[in-house]
């Protein structure tokens, strides 16, 4: 069994929810769907002299600038 109370998940500012209960009871099958974070294509891609891993993360950019700017303003308020 797998069970979640008052639950949030947060990528950057964006918020995909908070306050959440949920309860899986064995032989339950379940899942969360919405929409997608990031996307890389499967097809057309160009080789840029970087890893699968580190392409895929270029999706992220925006969120872990967000996320790099937040830890620097907490650690200078400190």
């Amino acid at each position: 069994m797998i069970q979640l109370t008052g639950a949030a998940k947060r990528f950057g500012p964006k918020t995909l929810f908070e306050n959440f209960d949920w309860m899986v009871t064995p032989n339950e099958r379940a899942g969360i769907v919405g929409a997608n974070v990031g996307y890389l294509p499967q097809e057309g891609l160009s080789i840029s002299g970087r890893t699968v891993l580190a392409e895929s993360m270029t999706v992220f950019a925006d969120l872990l600038s967000e996320a790099l700017l937040d830890e620097l303003v907490q650690g200078a308020a400190k």
